[in-house]
């Protein structure tokens, strides 16, 4: 071995390598600048020789070190040069390729600074796997943060999955491991091999990773992130121009891979789809933008259910990534959630803060998505409520101290990136107030989540039958509440199996009574202050269908539905206290003059004839819904009833009032000037 070779490689650093131990290949790997010259050198498990290529043609052979798969030469010229590698394999094919070891990091000491410091908010744009162009050579660019590892490389269906072939450079402060592979291709299959600090090998997709092929044994693939073409211009415009507190704001759960409803999306009967993903794009299969587009097309805006606090157990193998609980808590009374049956994120760690941070970013710059449902945030801030640390102790209150911090500074990152992106929170448990207070005054949250409401509805359906009359608080308590505009209502008490199985067995219904309460607990919550939220899983019949459109049409057409006054509240009660008659019956108005709607609820199955309602105004009152009618599977004629005049008689400490019929659990709304 030549002299000036043996200054750049030793013999500990070949071991290192040939037994897969080097974190820092291009210690001895690429080009290496010497006295009156430079030293190439190369490795591949499978090769048997190796040649230099410069960009004049000529060729450079290299000679085996060690008696190993490591090459190496020396050029006698100082002049900086591009080359190729030609190796030779037993079966004697041959493969030229640029050497991975001779391209510069694209990872600024900044940028490391920055994570280290949890505020590189678009690191997004570098860890991951990333097309890349540099010297002239195209190829992709890898980065991971596995500080903890002894050895990570990058395998794939490029070098036969063979975590020998492409070992990562470790950066010298923040535990990052990067390497440029030219000739790689977009849509090219890969994960990271990582070797932990005890010696054990596993293959793990990428954290930052575009997509994740569940089909494909767990495979990440290399995406362009700069490839697609929006056409959603307008909307993003107009998106700037909105003020959801005062609009209607009505949300749908879909899951992603579920087959959207064509002829729900031409009704519009919402405003925003809710999607549920996990950490960057990872289950998706590359169409999303494609699928947001379209629905930013059609006025319809895109809202992420997305955990910042917890992660599940197969999601990336986050937990033990590089043989540690790197992205969570060490400590093993908090570190997994045994209700959620997942793990927690570590935010006192900056670099699992600026990976958090980066995802939202990357939602909101990559996907245009138009908002954020930031679901577990009572569970996030209130370890102690799973009774495993005393909140009252050291390291409790540094616990929610860096929960609550890094929740504030996502949330306010989120506004100073663009101010028309929502963000909605869990509502506050009445057991942990004190605890959540101080957060949500922090952070400027658009929206809450509202169990309240749907909670007080299910204790009311579920209480004995009897005892309805005493119980009808359950329904109008909550109603008391002030802000309940910046709230988001569930309207679907039937999403739990739980609770249909508990109410039909202790009501004995029928199938009619069973969509009769359906439709009424939906127009109920319809009716009550706050924004809705519903999900297609009560699609399961022709006749709900159609109810739900009606409701929803309602609800996004009339100005009174999601407005608020600063003179006139939008919602007044006419009447909360018929127990006996199980009847309630209250107003949303319009504080600009516009259309008013008047609601009436029959929580009894006996049908009213001649049941009077006092009402603010005289004139007419036109019947827009009766959820007892036909066409949603009720016994009653549309045509029936549809218009009528009230009286100067005075009742419900109304001026006005009507004489209606409406049938058992059912509901009717009036519109009225």
């Amino acid at each position: 071995m030549r002299s000036e070779v043996a200054q750049i490689i030793r013999q500990d650093k070949v071991m290192e390598l040939s037994f897969g131990n080097n974190a820092c290949p291009k210690e001895i790997l690429g080009r290496h600048i010497v006295r009156d010259g430079q030293v190439i050198s190369a490795f591949h498990p499978e090769a048997v020789s190796m040649t230099v290529i410069d960009d004049t043609g000529k060729r450079y052979p290299m000679d085996p070190v060690e008696r190993s798969n490591l090459y190496a030469t020396f050029v006698h010229s100082l002049r900086s040069f591009t080359y190729q590698i030609e190796m030779v394999f037993r079966d004697g094919n041959r493969f030229v390729c640029e050497d991975p070891y001779s391209f510069p990091s694209l990872i600024t000491a900044e940028e490391e600074e920055m994570i280290c410091h949890g505020n590189w908010m678009n690191c997004y744009e570098k860890l991951g796997a990333h097309p890349a162009k540099i010297h002239g050579v195209e190829g992709v660019y890898f980065a991971v943060w596995a500080p903890h590892a002894r050895r990570v490389s990058v395998v794939g269906d490029f070098n036969f999955w063979n975590g020998m072939m492409y070992p990562m450079q470790r950066l010298s402060t923040s535990g990052i491991f990067e390497l440029f592979i030219p000739r790689i291709k977009v849509k090219a299959l890969y994960r990271y091999e990582i070797k932990t600090d005890k010696g054990e090998i596993h293959q793990k997709v990428d954290p930052f990773g575009g997509v994740n092929l569940d089909g494909q044994g767990d495979a990440s693939i290399v995406l362009d992130l700069k490839e697609y073409i929006w056409t959603d211009q307008q909307w993003m415009r107009d998106r700037h121009r909105k003020d959801w507190v005062n609009e209607p704001f009505a949300v749908c759960d879909r899951e992603f891979l579920d087959r959207y409803q064509e002829e729900f999306l031409n009704y519009k009967c919402f405003t925003h789809v809710l999607l549920k993903t996990p950490a960057f794009c990872h289950g998706m299969r590359g169409k999303l933008r494609e699928w947001i587009n379209g629905l930013h097309r059609k006025g319809i805006g895109v809202i992420l259910d997305i955990s910042l606090g917890f992660f599940s157990c197969k999601e990336n193998e986050l937990m033990y990534f590089d043989g540690t609980s790197l992205y969570g808590h060490a400590d093993e009374r908090i570190h997994f959630d045994q209700e959620r049956q997942e793990y927690r994120f570590d935010h006192g760690k900056k670099e699992v803060v600026s990976y958090l941070l980066a995802n939202l970013i990357f939602w909101m710059r990559e996907y245009h998505v138009d908002g954020f449902l930031l679901e577990g945030i009572t569970e996030m801030v209130n370890a102690s409520y799973e009774r495993k640390i005393d909140q009252q102790t050291e390291m409790g209150v540094l616990f929610q101290k860096e929960t609550k911090d890094f929740l504030c500074q996502a949330v306010h990152m989120i506004k100073k990136e663009d101010k028309s992106v929502i963000v909605i929170a869990d509502e506050t448990r009445e057991a942990e107030a004190h605890n959540m207070h101080l957060l949500y005054s922090q952070a400027p949250f658009d929206m809450l989540l509202n169990y309240s409401v749907p909670k007080h509805m299910e204790r009311y359906l579920l209480s004995a039958a009897k005892h309805r009359d005493v119980d009808q608080c359950q329904l109008t308590h909550p109603m008391l509440k002030n802000g309940m505009r910046n709230t988001v209502l569930n309207i679907a008490l039937q999403d739990t199996i739980h609770f249909d199985r508990q109410f039909l067995n202790q009501e004995f219904l029928n199938e009619y009574d069973k969509y009769s309460w359906q439709k009424l607990t939906m127009g109920y919550l319809m009716g009550a202050p706050g924004k809705k939220r519903w999900s297609w899983r009560q699609m399961e019949s022709a006749p709900i269908q159609n109810y739900l459109k009606k409701l929803f049409q309602i609800y996004v057409s009339y100005h009174c539905m999601a407005t608020r006054g600063r003179h006139t509240p939008s919602f007044a009660w006419i009447n909360p206290l018929d127990s006996k008659h199980r009847i309630l019956s209250f107003v949303r108005r319009s504080p600009g003059g516009g259309k008013n709607l008047l609601f009436l609820c029959n929580f009894s199955r006996k049908k009213r004839e001649g049941y009077f309602v006092g009402v603010p105004k005289y004139g007419e009152y036109r019947l827009l819904l009766n959820s007892d009618w036909e066409e949603f599977g009720g016994a009653s004629r549309s045509y029936e009833d549809v218009v009528q005049y009230a009286k100067p008689q005075e009742w419900d400490l109304q001026p006005y009032s009507l004489r209606v019929r409406i049938a058992g659990l059912s509901v009717l709304i009036f519109e009225y000037d």
